[in-house]
């Protein structure tokens, strides 16, 4: 994420997918703890009452930054959460959530599959995971905030908010808790997300 006091949210939604997709590096923690964070959580502050939470995000920034291999803890927590079996942790896959008995590559994945090649978004077809997979889910959105044709954001973008995404992440977050991780990095960037997208739907 750029350095920057603001940001728009079509950015800040990628960046948001990126953090979900593939583990955090050396670098990128650095300049979290170093202030690349605060453009995200100065827009969440805009629209939603984060006091507490992003306290507590910073102070586990903190914290990290005087923890010895520090990435090798996110790397671990990173694997527990999202990459190990799929009942028993918090894999970022909508149908988890949503479908009976929670399920991979079921309907949610075809619907995303679906609005991704729809748009021209051909990242999910190359890859073996499911299409709603979250970090797909926000770079949709994020396309969708900043139209190609104008660079505003279309008018399906709210309902997409309602539709996709914030009908299964508090049930995401309840799942992180049953998932021992050595730092709450991941599980506080799940509610900063949730907070995000519940404040950025009332605008």
């Amino acid at each position: 994420m750029k350095d920057t006091e603001h940001l728009d949210d079509s950015s800040l939604c990628r960046w948001l997918a990126g953090v979900f997709f593939v583990e955090v590096t050396e670098e990128q923690l650095a300049a979290y703890i170093a202030g690349a964070a605060d453009p995200f959580l100065n827009r969440i502050s805009e629209i939603s009452d984060i006091d507490s939470l992003r306290s507590d995000f910073e102070n586990e920034l903190a914290t990290l930054a005087e923890m010895p291999n520090t990435q090798r803890v996110l790397a671990s927590d990173f694997a527990a959460l999202f990459l190990l079996g799929e009942q028993n942790n918090a894999q970022p896959y909508a149908g988890l959530y949503t479908e009976n008995g929670g399920t991979v590559f079921g309907r949610t994945h075809d619907r995303m599959l679906v609005l991704l090649r729809e748009r021209g978004m051909a990242r999910a077809q190359q890859s073996n995971e499911p299409a709603d997979h979250i970090a797909y889910q926000l770079e949709y959105l994020a396309a969708l905030l900043q139209s190609a044709d104008t660079g505003k954001p279309e008018p399906a973008w709210k309902d997409f908010i309602d539709a996709e995404l914030l009908n299964w992440l508090p049930r995401w977050e309840i799942a992180f808790k049953r998932v021992p991780t050595r730092s709450a990095f991941y599980p506080l960037l799940a509610k900063l997300a949730r907070s995000y997208l519940e404040g950025l739907r009332k605008t």
